[in-house]
């Protein structure tokens, strides 16, 4: 199989537009637990499977990958459930603002959440309770976007990484 060849600029944008929904799914965490009155933070970390070597991989995983971690988690299943669900659902709802608890339950059954987020929601979370934790991530979105434009814009990982995968900068 041919790797595909990307020119600098097209680097660049990916690994600026991959931090993003990786800030996005974070800081969406974040602004949930803090409305829960839980405090914690979030580490991003390079992604050392792309190099200058293989580049070619920015097309298929992120440059940066993110974790939140509670300091302080809550000891009510909504609340927790809400801050597992809460990054999957702003990057949905960055998307479509008409996300439906269907749609969140369908990523859920398709895995498309980290073990470590639908590590933190009950078997029995029911349809009503996504749905309000849609509602209160939209709520958010704003602050989560402001925080998020601002992370891309000055993130010193997005830095890191553009220099790491196209050397020197």
């Amino acid at each position: 199989m041919k790797k595909p060849i990307f020119s600098d600029a097209q680097i660049t944008a990916l690994i600026k537009s991959g931090f993003e929904k990786v800030a996005i799914h974070e800081l969406a965490h974040s602004y949930v637990a803090d409305s829960f009155g839980v405090i914690g933070h979030i580490r991003y970390t390079q992604n050392e499977n792309i190099d200058s070597a293989n580049r070619h991989l920015i097309a298929e995983q992120n440059a940066i990958t993110g974790r939140f971690e509670m300091w302080n988690p809550p000891t009510d299943r909504f609340q927790l459930a809400a801050i597992g669900l809460a990054g999957t659902i702003a990057e949905s709802v960055c998307l479509d603002e008409d996300i439906t608890a269907d749609d969140v339950f369908n990523h859920f059954i398709c895995e498309d959440f980290s073990e470590t987020d639908a590590a933190l929601v009950p078997d029995d979370f029911n349809c009503d309770e996504v749905e309000s934790c849609i509602e209160l991530v939209k709520q958010l979105k704003p602050k989560i976007m402001a925080h998020v434009a601002l992370e891309v814009k000055n993130s010193y990982d997005v830095k890191e990484a553009i220099s790491r995968i196209l050397g020197s900068v």
